[in-house]
């Protein structure tokens, strides 16, 4: 309709392109002017879809200004965003507030963008009403499905809850926009919405049929550290057990590492093990050494404990490796160890057991402290008068009844919680 392509034809089908929200087809005629100090520079910002680094602020918000009543509140929640993912919060509100002006009733559009601009200021409260109110907006098209997406993104993020018929929505959505561009982002709010439900057995079922693209196996990862934390542990164990292997391959480190931390405390050692040294994994070598000094305690294999805790000193490895010395019965390192950490009544335990009693430290106040000191007692010879028998004799009755005494206060201390 534009007849004869020149510059200016261009720029109208570019404007016009952005106005009706389609991609641009051909070069963009407003590509690297953001800087210009014109009306060029929010063509510009509108077609390239961010905002750069020497995008003119002024020149942008005064050309946004100057447009007719209708194109602003067209443009406005679009140029927000843009505002928004570029953490220019007071451009975003100041443009949201000139929409305001102008409109009678705010748009799921402007609602919208508002939320956005909510989650950025760490507002949860006022994130979660304004994504609710677009929800329940008449004429949200396309803005409800989309806002139920940041809704339940949400509460993922905040481990929140999501109800039946919010999953209900999801599932509707889901059909509704299966053939469109938000088709897969509806698909993976379904799935992600029934494990924030309970429901998760249809949604590891979901998650784990989709294909796995950057994007559906991030929605694998979340519903599986749902599962993890909240599912009882038939269902955990019914799920992760059957797990495929290309959605076991897909899991993160942390997700692997939450998985495997669980299995190992319902005593799967070799599942265990088996998520704790997977080849692609190179972060938090820690954790996952810890995980396989566990899963080799579960299978009574302490030396190879020790060693993958290696120079591990923090207070779990420490634990671990105190468990793993006493599982040899080196009761007098493993004393050591804990004393050093200020442990010093269950050190002393573990030094009472390897019959070192004078290695602890005997103090009144700690139960095992009072137990060396009966101990050292009983091992003490008593004194003996050769020379006078009687003497002697009535000494050695004493002693007798002493530690009979001390074998009593032994056994009543022993028996102390």
């Amino acid at each position: 309709m534009l007849g004869e392509k020149t510059s200016e034809t261009d720029r109208i089908a570019a404007i016009a392109r952005v106005l009706d929200k389609d991609p641009l087809t051909d070069h963009n005629p407003f590509a690297d002017l953001q800087r210009c100090d014109s009306d060029v520079a929010l063509w510009a910002s509108l077609t390239e879809g961010n905002l750069r680094d020497d995008a003119n602020l002024i020149a942008i918000e005064q050309a946004f200004a100057r447009l007719p009543d209708h194109l602003r509140r067209h443009v406005g929640p679009g140029l927000s965003d843009l505002f928004v993912k570029a953490q220019k919060l007071e451009a975003a509100r100041r443009v949201l507030r000139s929409v305001d002006r102008i409109k009678t009733q705010t748009s799921p559009a402007v609602t919208q963008s508002k939320a956005k601009v909510a989650k950025v200021e760490g507002n949860g409260p006022r994130t979660e009403a304004l994504l609710t109110e677009v929800l329940s907006a008449s004429g949200a098209a396309l803005e409800a499905p989309l806002a139920l997406a940041r809704l339940v993104d949400k509460r993922w993020t905040d481990r929140g809850a999501v109800s039946a018929q919010e999953i209900d929505l999801a599932e509707s959505y889901t059909v509704e926009f299966r053939r469109s561009n938000i088709g897969p982002v509806m698909r993976r709010t379904h799935t992600l919405a029934l494990s924030l439900g309970q429901e998760f057995d249809a949604a590891m079922d979901l998650a784990t049929d989709l294909p796995m693209e950057a994007e559906n196996a991030e929605a694998l990862n979340r519903v599986v550290l749902i599962l993890t934390e909240r599912a009882d542990d038939e269902t955990f164990l019914r799920r992760v057990l059957t797990l495929p292997p290309r959605s076991s391959q897909a899991l993160t480190t942390d997700s692997a590492i939450a998985v495997a931390d669980r299995l190992s405390s319902l005593g799967f050692s070799k599942q265990t093990l088996s998520l704790a040294k997977r080849p692609q994994d190179r972060l938090r070598r820690g954790e996952r050494a810890r995980l396989r000094a566990k899963a080799a305690l579960l299978d009574q294999r302490p030396h190879q404990a020790i060693l993958e805790l290696d120079d591990d000193l923090s207070a779990t490895a420490v634990s671990m490796r105190v468990e793993a010395l006493m599982a040899t019965r080196e009761f007098s390192a493993a004393g050591e160890l804990l004393h050093n950490l200020g442990q010093l009544d269950t050190a002393n335990r573990l030094f009472w057991l390897a019959d070192q009693p004078d290695q602890g430290d005997a103090l009144d106040d700690l139960k095992y402290g009072r137990v060396m000191q009966a101990t050292q007692g009983l091992m003490a010879l008593p004194s003996r008068l050769p020379e006078k028998p009687l003497a002697d004799a009535t000494q050695l009755l004493q002693d007798s009844a002493e530690t009979r005494q001390r074998i009593a206060d032994l056994f009543a201390t022993l028996g102390q919680e």
